[in-house]
């Protein structure tokens, strides 16, 4: 069953949305893995819903979503940031997207190099002079960090003036969607002093108060937390409820 949703805002004022919850909000959550228009919906209409929404864009998850239709994507982008997840697509597979889509920001979560990090911002940002474009705004860059060892987030500082945020998860046998954590005292070594972060790879509902005290311990740089996996009834349909408890146990822990 196809579900409708009414515009009520622009999608440019979206855009501005996503980099004020990011630089303002005590506990930012996105929920990464969507894909039903009903599960979507359902979220939607919840009291406490979450700042941002993911869609996976590699053909090889559970959670592909590159079967939503176009028409939706567009509307639901005027009334929630969506953020479109890449692992090792080209440019043009991710600039298609974006423009296919309304992407508010691209997620890469591969083993991309900054250096083509690099190159994806510029053209990113070259989006906002063609006349397909919807926003004055280029999308925002994200990547992720796959974490195991300590060392591991010192890759961080290799993307310092190239990415708008950093999702520092667990590196495990899949691209995201693994349940996993890592051990969160490696955060004492993040190594810069310009990018924000999510947390993101095995956080629970359970977690809220975990969660809160990280977010006290490592702002302003730590903006909230990416989940998935651990919130689903199935690969791609959320527990509604659970995400819902999970955004406002933050909320009021965090205000």
């Amino acid at each position: 069953m196809k579900t409708t949703m009414t515009t009520t805002t622009s999608s440019l004022s979206t855009v501005a949305n996503l980099s004020h919850a990011l630089s303002t909000s005590t506990a930012f959550v996105k929920v990464c893995g969507m894909r039903s228009e009903e599960n979507i919906h359902a979220l939607m209409q919840c009291t406490h819903r979450p700042h941002a929404l993911g869609f996976i864009f590699y053909e090889r998850s559970p959670r592909y979503a590159g079967t939503l239709r176009d028409d939706y994507m567009r509307t639901l982008a005027t009334h929630i940031p969506t953020i479109g997840v890449f692992v090792h697509a080209t440019e043009e597979e991710i600039l298609e997207n974006v423009q296919r889509f309304h992407l508010h920001a691209v997620q890469l979560h591969g083993e991309e190099t900054p250096m083509f990090c690099y190159r994806l911002k510029q053209h990113l940002i070259a989006l906002t002079h063609h006349h397909n474009y919807t926003y004055t705004s280029p999308p925002q860059l994200w990547k992720a960090i796959h974490i195991r060892e300590h060392t591991d987030i010192m890759m961080v500082a290799e993307f310092d003036s190239v990415i708008d945020c950093a999702l520092l998860d667990t590196r495990g046998k899949e691209y995201g969607g693994n349940g996993v954590r890592f051990d969160w005292s490696i955060l004492d070594s993040y190594p810069s002093r310009t990018i924000p972060f999510l947390l993101s790879g095995g956080i629970r509902l359970e977690h809220s108060s975990e969660v809160h005290n990280a977010l006290l311990r490592y702002r302003p740089l730590l903006r909230g937390v990416d989940i998935n996996s651990c919130f689903e009834i199935a690969p791609a349909v959320k527990d509604i409820t659970r995400i819902s408890t999970f955004v406002r146990h933050l909320s009021k822990r965090v205000s």
